[in-house]
């Protein structure tokens, strides 16, 4: 079934800030692209601008990002995450109010698909799926732990577990989450 979504504030539903609501429907939360694009729910948009929510045989690709001690994401990392994507033939959506960084492609956790990028979305025919990498730290100086460079570049295959830090930062992630782009063929 193809949904078409408008723009709620041009509707007339002020309330509902940025949001894009499906057409005829009530104006609630539910009935947004915000909570039609959950994490790894892949959509498609068509060139009529409407969109298909069951899409089969497309998939969200399984991104790792590795930040450092301090759970930062370093320019080389985030450049690393955006070549995976791009290997498993996604785009991933980068200079975005909302980032985490102004130039980075992360999006705060709090952020919804709206405005803006809801408008960005409905106009640009293919896949779009909004995905939260998984996480691993990198650089810890604490002695024992399996992400001490000193631990595993003398044993990769040992045994350790991450310290009380890093385990903390590997469990609550990234905090945010990426979007991504994929043309589809026929569109």
């Amino acid at each position: 079934m193809n949904i078409r979504f408008v723009p709620a504030w041009d509707n007339g539903h002020r309330e509902m800030g940025g949001h894009w609501i499906q057409e005829g429907k009530p104006a609630i939360l539910n009935n947004t692209l915000s909570s039609l694009m959950q994490s790894d729910h892949v959509i498609r948009v068509h060139n009529n601008g409407t969109v298909t929510d069951d899409v089969s045989g497309v998939w969200a690709p399984e991104l790792d990002v590795t930040l450092d001690a301090e759970g930062q994401m370093t320019d080389i990392t985030c450049a690393d995450m955006i070549a995976d994507a791009k290997r498993s033939g996604w785009d991933v959506v980068q200079r975005w109010r909302g980032n985490l960084s102004p130039l980075g492609p992360v999006q705060d956790a709090g952020t919804s698909v709206g405005g803006d990028l809801a408008h960005h979305i409905m106009t640009m025919p293919g896949f779009w799926v909004v995905t939260s990498p998984s996480v691993t730290v990198d650089g810890c100086r604490e002695d024992g732990c399996r992400n001490n460079p000193a631990v595993y570049n003398v044993d990769p295959s040992s045994d350790l577990e991450s310290c009380e830090s890093c385990a903390w930062i590997e469990e609550i992630g990234l905090d945010g989450w990426v979007i991504l782009h994929r043309e589809a063929d026929g569109e």
